[in-house]
């Protein structure tokens, strides 16, 4: 059980560390949008696929959904 919630809480605290390294690197998982058949355009296809389908993605929505749900309580 304290394993569980150790992933848990762990996986929040590092969804704002994922957040701010996709904000910071837009190119390296939307290089795909400029769509040249290259291999650094399907990397950067695969990286945007594995990311929106992984737990981070999920728990980087959560993290957010927290934030604002913080903000609308305390406001």
């Amino acid at each position: 059980m304290l394993d569980a919630l150790g992933w848990f809480f762990q996986n929040i605290a590092l969804a704002f560390l994922n957040i701010l390294q996709a904000l910071s690197n837009p190119s390296s998982w939307l290089d795909w949008v400029l769509w040249t058949n290259s291999t650094e355009d399907k990397e950067s296809l695969m990286r945007f696929v594995y990311y929106g389908g992984s737990t981070e993605v999920f728990f980087g929505f959560f993290a957010v959904f927290l934030v604002l749900f913080g903000i609308g309580v305390w406001r």
